[in-house]
């Protein structure tokens, strides 16, 4: 099969550098396997499943040039190996992706630190993904947020989450829930807390005794923490 320049059965044995040179990533076919792939009807839906801004999406867009990222993240989140993906028509994409959903998962994007939040279009930040089964994800309603994981560096809320500990955060549920773990801008730094709500303030506490509560009469929600896992 041809997809512009060259064979997609020769990036079979490619390396993801190689990969990335030799794709031609131009015109909206691929966009639109992209899309049937992870399941996006939208650009802002892409853009959540990406973990990027709805304007990267757009100007990826616009200047004609899909990122190859892209394209291997629609790779490993489908389960079919390019040329597949590529060959395959859409009605044929649509039935095999659709029988396969009950196994699906959602690729998290992993970020080095919690203050890269900080950047609306953090994708230059992502490192890796880690995949998370969406049946799991429903309990928290989150199968369809923008989700974003990062390992905490900071020793204030020991013992519950240590350093070195993973964190999911959902960007999308900024909704105050008393006595959870949030993500709260203050003027322009990123904290991982807890909030508990009092007459009139909040308060924003670290389960680390070693470190100093403090209360505010308004907060800046920017995601909530839905899971964690430790390190033993």
């Amino acid at each position: 099969m041809e997809t512009g320049m060259f064979r997609v059965n020769s990036l079979i044995s490619l390396s993801y550098q190689e990969f990335g040179q030799k794709l031609d990533t131009s015109g909206l076919q691929i966009y639109k396997r992209i899309m049937m792939a992870l399941g996006a009807e939208t650009d802002k839906e892409l853009a959540q499943k990406l973990g990027i801004s709805e304007q990267a999406v757009n100007n990826a867009k616009r200047n004609g040039k899909i990122p190859d990222r892209w394209l291997m993240y629609a790779v490993c989140h489908s389960g079919f190996a390019l040329p597949l993906l590529l060959s395959l028509t859409d009605r044929e994409l649509g039935d095999a992706l659709t029988e396969q959903s009950r196994f699906s998962f959602k690729l998290v994007p992993i970020i080095r630190s919690l203050q890269e939040l900080r950047d609306i279009d953090y994708e230059e930040h992502i490192t890796s993904y880690l995949a998370l089964q969406k049946y799991a994800l429903r309990k928290f309603d989150a199968e369809k947020d923008e989700l974003v994981g990062l390992a905490v560096v900071e020793p204030a809320l020991e013992p519950i989450i240590k350093p070195g500990d993973m964190v999911i955060v959902s960007l999308t549920q900024r909704q105050f829930i008393q006595g959870g773990f949030f993500v709260i801008d203050l003027e322009g730094t990123l904290l991982l807390c807890r909030l508990n709500k009092l007459p009139g303030k909040f308060r924003v506490s670290f389960d680390n005794p070693q470190i100093k509560d403090f209360e505010l009469e308004e907060i800046n929600i920017r995601g909530r923490v839905l899971w964690f896992s430790q390190v033993f």
